[in-house]
């Protein structure tokens, strides 16, 4: 079975999307530029001092860093609600280059702003059954290219990552506890296989980008950091190949041995018996897994 075989329509993102699959209202934000607030969340942002699009380019709260966010900013914002203290997390983009606002072009058939791309996708996954962030509020500012500037304001995703999960768990060899990761691993593959199924692709489709929710003693999984994710027209096993190898490359060997990922392999493809043509794709994942794996010891050797 090809790989291609699983995947439906590959519509191209448009503006026609909606916001959000739930019937949501979102109202205009003032200020200089364009913006949206969740009407249910406005009353808390203006208690916070967040009424206008210049507000939420000036908040700052705890900073979130992480390697190559560049111009990029990322901070947790506290709000409280009914005396609760609620988190929600803010991310600011700045000074795009010109290639990189022509290959979202390309990309989108549009020059959106990457806030905008964002909760454009989240919609679309969230319209799929697939769990990510709710978007709360968002805007953009300047003209396109190096002037131009957006944001975007995110609920908090239940769970936490898979890569913190698997780092404070500890899975025994146990009957039972095989049938427990098992089930998890099913569940990581038949969430890849639904995503690009639909004809999407991350780009960025790590552990550390897929949530873990045990809630009410079930297992629910999210996917975060859809700034890259696309709906690319053409080399689509090439895409999918490079989502499947960071996930491979992102899976500790001590958690995942040969037998479990090749068990994940069985539940992506959705079948009992390997095809000559799907382990010739397993090669070419475990080929691209190994070429990161040398780039990053390139970088700290």
């Amino acid at each position: 079975m090809k790989l291609g075989k699983i995947c439906d329509s590959n519509d191209r993102m448009s503006s026609s999307i909606e916001i959000s699959a739930e019937k949501k209202t979102y109202e205009p934000l003032p200020g200089e530029g364009q913006g949206f607030v969740d009407s249910e969340w406005k009353p808390h942002f203006d208690a916070a001092g967040l009424s206008r699009i210049e507000d939420f380019f000036a908040a700052s709260g705890h900073v979130l860093s992480k390697p190559g966010l560049g111009k990029r900013y990322r901070a947790r914002l506290e709000l409280k609600i009914n005396g609760q203290t609620v988190f929600v997390f803010l991310k600011r983009y700045q000074g795009e280059t010109g290639r990189n606002l022509l290959q979202r072009r390309f990309e989108d058939g549009e020059p959106t702003a990457i806030a905008i791309r964002e909760v454009r996708v989240a919609a679309a996954l969230e319209k799929m059954g697939i769990t990510t962030f709710k978007p709360l509020a968002w805007g953009w500012q300047g003209s396109w290219g190096t002037r131009q500037k957006s944001f975007l304001v995110m609920s908090q995703v239940p769970g936490i990552s898979m890569e913190r999960w698997l780092e404070k768990t500890t899975i025994a060899t146990t009957p039972a506890d095989w049938q427990k990761k098992k089930a998890l691993v099913k569940e990581v593959a038949l969430l890849a296989r639904k995503f690009h199924g639909a004809g999407w692709f991350h780009r960025d489709f790590y552990l550390c980008h897929i949530f873990i929710s045990e809630a009410g003693g079930n297992s629910q999984f999210a996917l975060v950091d859809l700034a890259r994710v696309f709906r690319p027209r053409w080399r689509i096993e090439r895409w999918r190949i490079k989502d499947l190898a960071q996930l491979n490359y992102s899976a500790p060997p001590k958690d995942f041995s040969r037998p479990m990922r090749l068990r994940f392999a069985h539940d992506y493809f959705g079948i009992e018996r390997l095809t000559a043509w799907d382990k010739k794709v397993i090669r070419k994942i475990l080929k691209k897994t190994e070429v990161m794996a040398r780039h990053d010891r390139s970088r700290v050797s």
